[in-house]
């Protein structure tokens, strides 16, 4: 955790003592009262945070808020079939500290679509996700993450002008390597199968919809080893200068 995080409405009331951050600046942090730490409003600006007192149960806290401004996000879309949720929930807060704008997760022909009725969206499990990517990243900025009952959905959620590829496992197309050495900087949308990979039907919707095919090699990897690989590659090739 690189920066604490609040939403609006919370930073009027004293940390309790079971809330990680207050756990975090007691344990981690070994803050003493009169110190500061690095704080941040949820998608607004960053703060410093004064211990004020360190009750039994609760830390009160002042804060100021700095003229410094969050880094934007990176303009990468991420469309995602979803996963099991405990790794939804760990590639949600990796790809969120990367830097990605928006996530897309989508059912698809094949993979198991109680994923998408899991607690982890219906209780808002993924917000939390969110939080702890961020913090990781010292960032205020939280990605946009919407979920989607079919791949058509998904893909009727972005630009049309968006420029997009998929994975797909093979040799026989260009590479993503390839690909991005020739590929100039702006919003892009990569979109990554569940592990048992998309149908035909959703090959060819892809193709349709205008995004282009590129692949990692022969070897069929985990949801999140793709996601996070594909991702890493294309913010360093494109948004890193």
């Amino acid at each position: 955790m690189n920066i604490i995080l609040f939403y609006p409405e919370e930073l009027d009331t004293p940390l309790k003592v079971d809330d990680s951050r207050f756990i975090h600046i007691r344990d981690i942090l070994k803050a003493k009262e009169g110190e500061t730490v690095k704080a941040g409003i949820v998608n607004e600006s960053y703060l410093e945070l004064t211990i004020e007192h360190f009750g039994p149960r609760e830390l009160h806290f002042s804060y100021k808020e700095l003229t410094q401004k969050p880094r934007p996000t990176y303009p990468l879309t991420v469309i995602v079939g979803t996963p099991r949720p405990p790794t939804a929930r760990r590639l949600i807060k990796d790809l969120t500290t990367l830097g990605v704008s928006q996530m897309i997760f989508s059912a698809t022909d094949i993979n198991e679509k109680s994923y998408l009725t899991s607690k982890l969206w219906k209780k808002g499990g993924y917000k939390d996700a969110l939080i702890e990517g961020a913090q990781q990243a010292g960032s205020t900025l939280l990605p946009y993450i919407q979920h989607c009952y079919s791949l058509k959905r998904s893909l009727e959620c972005l630009p049309p002008e968006l420029e997009g590829i998929y994975l797909h496992a093979g040799t026989e197309h260009p590479s993503l390597k390839n690909y991005l050495s020739e590929a100039i900087a702006g919003p892009r949308v990569i979109a990554l199968g569940p592990e048992r990979g998309w149908t035909d039907r959703e090959l060819n919707m892809m193709e349709k919809w205008g995004l282009k095919q590129v692949q990692m090699g022969e070897r069929i990897l985990r949801t999140e080893t793709a996601s996070i690989a594909a991702a890493s590659m294309i913010i360093q090739h494109l948004y890193r200068y």
